[in-house]
């Protein structure tokens, strides 16, 4: 039978990567799994409003498109401010990391403590 093979057998030739293949379930808890199949970095932004001069703390894994998103209007708590432009970005290497410091500067109530945080933080 043509492209038959029997039951178990791995479909890549053996010349490729000999690693196991594993459901995307398999996956969950596995961040060195993630990050080595993967390689996706996460960022944590602040966008500020051109309109009305407040600022916007997000994270993402794809900035140009979650920018885009935000100044196309379907963001409802960013459609108010368009256009938004962005303000300062920190890449991180898993989503965890940037889940806690966006927490970390929403946290941050003032202007000036959120402007003072990013003028130490820039490269």
């Amino acid at each position: 039978m043509r492209g038959s093979r029997p039951l178990g057998e791995d479909p890549r030739p053996a010349e490729r990567d000999s690693s196991p293949i594993l459901h995307p379930k398999q996956y969950r808890g596995l961040s060195v799994c993630k990050t080595a199949f993967f390689n996706m970095s996460y960022y944590v932004y602040i966008l500020e409003s051109e309109k009305t001069g407040r600022f916007y703390i997000g994270q993402t894994n794809n900035i140009s498109t979650r920018l885009h998103h935000h100044n196309s209007g379907y963001s409802r708590y960013t459609k108010h401010g368009i256009p938004w432009k962005l303000k300062f970005y920190k890449e991180l290497p898993t989503r965890s990391e940037s889940v806690k410091l966006e927490r970390r500067l929403k946290n941050i109530k003032s202007r000036l403590g959120l402007q003072e945080w990013m003028q130490k933080n820039s490269k």
